[in-house]
């Protein structure tokens, strides 16, 4: 198989925050000792998990701090790091993401995954597979007698703020530490709930796959997993108010409709927009957010939103 350089450089990069990936890469001498200390790390540490020491010989030693070319793909495989932490929100300080290097040998772990078709082997090959943040469940519903999928779902930890769940209980459950851990550790979001065609069509299959959600086997697997009681399952309203009818419609008493969930986010900037924007705010204001914080990006855009109405308003 052919190891591509840039993509261990950024399993490594994905094992520090993005503050520590700048601090540590400020110029030629730290970049090197950066390359040195990473290679190191994962050598020493099973943080990085590969399908077999073939694999692993072969992507290592493409990290040689001597080698311009090695360099050079050190700063892409970080520059992805920070934009994939930006993204997906910042590695959390003391949690180490998962991450597995396949190719023609995958890790155990990750084996699953692993599919051949129409002809080819490893088709949904990957070279870098990282966790990702928070709870999540994956489900694929198969029918039975065809043996054909007519849905799937995900379910994920809840989000932060959603006006009719907070209508509901009264309060929004981050007031207070141990109010969110208690709604976390009871409480699943539907983020995917989708039936294949005709099926979903012909059918009501979404209402089956919303139903499945609802069910004691799916709660049993989500309890398992992360040790949890879970006794709330909810899901955003599916069309707003563009529709007079959704798949959730008449499902009582397993489903209640409590709200339309809305939002009035403004589209957030990428790229170097982006990166100038912050650059420019935080020469004038300091740190806006902490570096371990979750959903970095959206709370960096919104906190500049507030600190624009702040200064313009005459605050």
């Amino acid at each position: 198989m052919a190891y591509e350089a840039s993509e261990i450089m950024f399993a490594a990069s994905m094992l520090y925050t993005s503050s520590e990936l700048k601090e540590k890469t400020k110029d030629l001498p730290s970049l090197k000792n950066f390359m040195v200390e990473a290679k190191k790390r994962i050598q020493t540490k099973n943080e990085v998990k590969f399908g077999s020491s073939v694999i692993e010989k072969g992507f290592l030693d493409l990290m040689d701090e001597q080698k311009t070319e090695s360099l050079k793909d050190l700063v892409a495989g970080i520059s992805a790091a920070i934009a994939m932490q930006e993204e997906a929100g910042t590695i959390a300080k003391n949690k180490t993401p998962e991450i597995y290097m396949t190719g023609n040998v995958w890790p155990k772990e990750v084996e699953k995954f692993r599919v051949n078709a129409h002809g080819f082997e490893d088709y949904n090959s990957a070279d870098v597979i990282v966790t990702p943040v928070g709870r999540n469940v994956k489900l694929a519903v198969k029918e039975r007698n065809s043996g054909k999928f007519v849905g799937f779902i995900r379910l994920g930890s809840p989000v932060i703020n959603c006006r009719p769940r907070n209508e509901l209980l009264g309060q929004v459950f981050t007031q207070n530490p141990d109010w969110g851990k208690r709604f976390n550790d009871s409480a699943m979001m539907g983020f995917v709930i989708v039936p294949s065609q005709p099926f979903g069509y012909n059918y009501l299959g979404g209402k089956l796959l919303a139903a499945i959600c609802c069910s004691h086997t799916v709660r049993e697997i989500v309890n398992k997993k992360y040790g949890m009681n879970l006794c709330l399952f909810e899901t955003t309203s599916l069309y707003g108010s563009s529709k007079s009818s959704s798949q959730y419609d008449g499902m009582k008493p397993y489903i209640r409709y409590q709200g339309l969930t809305e939002s009035d986010f403004l589209p957030m900037m990428h790229g170097k927009p982006y990166s100038d924007l912050v650059a420019f705010v935080e020469s004038k204001v300091g740190k806006i957010v902490d570096d371990g914080i979750s959903s970095r990006k959206l709370k960096i855009s919104m906190k500049i939103i507030s600190l624009t109405g702040t200064r313009t308003s005459g605050g």
